[in-house]
């Protein structure tokens, strides 16, 4: 999103350390804590996973992130606004 002529840019908490995702599996009936994986921007290409992430989004997109169960081992993206 352009701001007159600057792109507003807001940082990802989580990326940087700020706070912790703390999200429980939709799939088990017990609570169990999904773990980060981090962004999904790091599964895209061969290399993403060794490119320095900003952790810098848009206004208008969210940062998403891949989180994995431990229990049950489903795979959920949460969005970090």
């Amino acid at each position: 999103m352009f701001k007159g002529r600057e792109m507003v840019v807001n940082h990802c908490d989580v990326c940087n350390g700020e706070r912790n995702l703390v999200e429980a599996c939709p799939e088990c009936d017990d609570g169990t804590l999904l773990e980060d994986m981090g962004p999904v921007d790091n599964y895209y290409g061969p290399y993403s996973p060794y490119e320095e992430y900003s952790g810098e989004v848009t206004s208008d997109e969210s940062c998403m992130h891949l989180c994995r169960c431990p229990e049950c081992n489903s795979e959920v993206t949460i969005p970090i606004h």
